[in-house]
């Protein structure tokens, strides 16, 4: 992200044997940890990439799509991706919602302007509620598809908030101020 306040948190492990790893990865449960302990975190998003391609469905006609991602809902704020279409404060506000980037509304619509069109991945039916355009912005990212990480069962939530070494998340944490580092 452009913005100065904002950072990506990596995780270092140390392991008995001297040797050590780094990621740029972290669990799912650090990001509210850590704004719950640093007063001074005004915010987190947090994005799970799905590290392979994922089958969207048009009626009965499927879609192999990559760079698909679940991410927290104010995954827009923190990104500076263009919206082309759609409303960027509410984009991810309800978990049948989802972002796509033009190129995959092309593909998938015939049309940039997907805005109101249905797709099916897995068992779950999304509404487009925004278009973006990634390739705007220079970033390790190149989402095609976008979904509230609401849409997580309730055990697999519980699960991730259990499970501090499961590291499937890019967390990003946003500061009120400049932090002396």
């Amino acid at each position: 992200p452009g913005d100065p306040l904002i950072y990506r948190v990596s995780e270092e492990i140390n392991y008995n044997n001297g040797n050590h790893d780094r990621f740029a990865l972290s669990g799912f449960p650090l990001a509210p940890s850590l704004q719950e302990h640093i007063p001074s975190i005004d915010a987190y998003c947090r994005i799970s990439y799905s590290g392979s391609p994922v089958l969207a469905w048009l009626d009965e006609e499927s879609f192999s799509v990559d760079n698909f991602h679940y991410v927290d809902t104010n995954f827009l704020e923190f990104f500076e991706y263009p919206v082309i279409y759609g409303n960027p404060k509410t984009a991810l506000n309800k978990p049948e919602k989802a972002v796509i980037d033009k190129e995959t509304a092309l593909r998938l619509f015939q049309k940039e302007n997907a805005l109101g069109e249905s797709l099916r991945v897995g068992s779950r039916n999304f509404v487009i509620s925004a278009v973006i355009d990634t390739k705007a912005i220079n970033s390790h990212l190149d989402p095609h598809i976008l979904i509230p990480n609401t849409n997580y069962p309730n055990a697999t939530v519980e699960a991730y908030n259990r499970d501090w070494t499961r590291m499937a998340n890019y967390t990003y944490i946003r500061f009120m101020q400049q932090p002396d580092m």
